[in-house]
């Protein structure tokens, strides 16, 4: 199966094959039979991949987007629990589960950014957070109140008061 020679070949220490696995990521479209392996990618350090963007994670983040189950936000949230320490990750989870832009995401999205526990502004990093909740109002305007409590952490306030209060 094509899709997971792509999955096994991103994780590959040898920067050829990986790259050419990402060059292919955007060539494939996964489906669900993938996630037990994005799940197991998202899982593991790739300390060796340095990429900020188009990193592994931020790829399978992104696949994940398109290519989702009942299985999804269950996993994504444990993940986040997982990851306490790991700043990145748990932004990344925050992200997509904005970008899924539907209820059941954005019921999880807040109920683990009370748990995030970043207090520092870091400008462009967390305005995406927002940013799709920009274009689906009538769903947004349903978690005002949920979107005013951001304000406490110092990591959304910037982005909170910018995108949603000065409008």
């Amino acid at each position: 199966d094509r899709s997971e020679l792509l999955l096994e070949n991103i994780q590959s220490r040898d920067s050829v094959t990986q790259v050419e696995a990402k060059i292919g990521m955007d060539r494939y479209q996964m489906n669900a039979a993938n996630l037990p392996s994005i799940y197991k990618i998202l899982e593991q350090d790739f300390s060796f991949d340095t990429l900020q963007n188009r990193s592994i994670h931020d790829l399978m983040f992104q696949e994940l987007l398109y290519t989702q189950d009942e299985s999804t936000l269950p996993f994504l949230e444990q993940l986040f629990r997982k990851r306490t320490s790991d700043e990145d990750t748990q932004k990344d989870i925050l992200i997509t589960l904005s970008n899924m832009k539907n209820e059941a995401s954005y019921d999880l999205f807040f109920k683990l950014s009370k748990d995030y526990k970043k207090e520092i502004f870091d400008g462009y990093r967390y305005d995406n957070l927002f940013e799709s909740m920009r274009d689906t109002a009538t769903l947004t305007a349903s978690y005002y109140n949920e979107i005013l409590d951001l304000r406490k952490n110092q990591a959304f306030q910037y982005s909170v008061i910018i995108s949603f209060l000065v409008y």
